[in-house]
């Protein structure tokens, strides 16, 4: 009784986990994704280890970590795609603009950039 009580509030901990990660993606707020997913995938081993996680909540957990899965492909697909188009010389950037639309050459030190994937 007591296990199951314990394993209920495990998988609803690592359901929230998972939305977490979910409107961080979705945000493109990737600083902590990394800290979220090992307690994620700690808080799973307990579960399995400790027989609390049943047929329906794993098929459940699953749905959500495949559609997270496919959010991080999405941005990091992006996030090649933006790095292909940046011109580049020599390994560094030839040109970008500053926030107030200004040409800036390679070399030069570019004012407050608001850098999203």
């Amino acid at each position: 009784m007591f296990e199951s009580w314990v394993g209920g509030i495990r998988y609803k901990k690592v359901e929230r986990l998972i939305h977490e990660e979910r409107r961080k993606l979705l945000a493109g707020e990737f600083d902590g994704l990394l800290r979220l997913s090992r307690e994620r995938d700690e808080l799973v081993k307990m579960l399995v280890e400790s027989r609390a996680l049943t047929l329906s909540q794993a098929k459940s957990l699953k749905i959500l970590a495949e559609r997270n899965r496919r959010y991080l492909a999405s941005a990091l697909d992006g996030i090649r795609a933006a790095r292909e188009s940046i011109p580049v010389k020599n390994g560094e950037i030839s040109s970008t603009y500053d926030q107030y639309g200004n040409r800036v050459t390679s070399g030069q030190a570019v004012s407050e950039r608001d850098i999203r994937a």
